[in-house]
């Protein structure tokens, strides 16, 4: 994730994390990112503390702010445009499909022209034989007694995984992104990248 902005290192910029967790993220892109500023959202009122009492080093260039998710007013919760935003392991607890295909065209509004967006999310298979050939693989394919040996990473076939890649990508364009694409898999897990308008940065361009 964080060697995916697309920013220069010593270079300005706002951006927003969603469901920012304890704030260990955060850590590492402000810390690498030294002239970055950034909004941290979470519904957890835990996990804002600990991301606040974690990110208090950097001062200023850390607000965190405590909204759900799952309603559109969490937008009224942070100060817009931002340069970027990313979400990790976060976005598919919505759970509804309709909830996310809204909270990225939100997302999109509060990005300003020349922006991105980076999820790093879990997607469902796209069926039940890939479900059971990403189980296969996670689980080292077969052991010596002809079965797959250990336990597959994830839910079976990710049924309960809003959206499969396709259908996140597809998701992302509806919300005003273009282009889109998947930077990065892992069977079910995917680093989704999107643009709103040509990025501003990739290597100072």
């Amino acid at each position: 994730m964080v060697a995916a902005i697309p920013q220069a290192p010593d270079q300005p910029f706002r951006y927003l994390e969603l469901g920012s967790g304890a704030g260990s993220l955060g850590a590492l892109v402000l810390s690498r990112f030294p002239n970055a500023e950034a909004t941290f959202v979470d519904g957890s009122s835990v996990m804002v503390e600990q991301a606040r009492e974690r990110l208090a080093p950097f001062g200023a260039r850390a607000t965190v702010v405590e909204a759900n998710l799952a309603e559109p007013t969490w937008v009224d919760a942070v100060r817009g445009p931002f340069d970027g935003m990313v979400s990790t392991i976060a976005i598919h607890n919505l759970r509804d499909p309709m909830r996310i295909r809204t909270l990225y065209a939100e997302v999109c509004g509060l990005i300003a022209d020349g922006g991105w967006f980076l999820n790093l999310d879990y997607t469902r298979a796209a069926g039940p034989l890939m479900g059971r050939w990403f189980q296969w693989a996670a689980a080292g394919g077969p052991s010596s007694s002809g079965r797959a040996g250990g336990q597959a990473g994830g839910r079976a076939g990710g049924r309960g995984f809003p959206g499969t890649l396709d259908e996140q990508l597809a998701w992302l364009r509806e919300a005003g992104f273009a282009p889109v694409d998947c930077l990065w898999r892992e069977a079910q897990l995917a680093l989704m990248g999107g643009c709103k308008g040509a990025v501003r940065t990739l290597g100072g361009s």
